[in-house]
């Protein structure tokens, strides 16, 4: 039935690390990931690092209801001692829900291990078939 543009904004200090969006199905789950596949010692297949967000949103009553989680893969460093190589990679995830007006900005915050905080800025926007926005803006 009705579509929603889910805009997202990665940012890491004054940053922007990414800025994708998607549309979905109201009540569909998407997923949004900004990432690149690396290769380690010892990892027999490359890894994905980055940022990824998986979210389900739904309207009811002119508002949108949301859920899902974000999670940040990153390298912390590689290490060469003698003949024994490691690669050390963090991994930050957060589960949220909430509820926004359509156009309204909502904000979750992965708290730092190493760095600045990421901040994700989420907006919602109902639309037609086409893409075209519903009566806001």
């Amino acid at each position: 039935e009705g579509q929603v543009m889910v805009e997202c904004r990665f940012t890491e200090g004054d940053d922007i690390l990414s800025a994708p969006r998607i549309i979905t199905l109201q009540g569909q789950e998407a997923q949004i990931a900004s990432s690149e596949e690396r290769s380690f010692p010892g990892s027999k297949k490359p890894m994905e690092l980055g940022v990824k967000l998986t979210i389900l949103p739904m309207v009811k009553d002119g508002m949108i209801s949301f859920e899902g989680s974000c999670s940040v893969k990153e390298l912390a460093n590689i290490n060469s001692e003698g003949k024994l190589q490691s690669a050390s990679i963090i991994t930050r995830e957060s589960v949220f829900s909430g509820t926004a007006d359509p156009g309204q900005d909502a904000l979750l915050t992965l708290p730092s291990i190493k760095g600045k905080a990421i901040k994700v800025t989420l907006k919602f926007t109902l639309v037609d078939k086409q893409g075209r926005h519903l009566g806001t803006e």
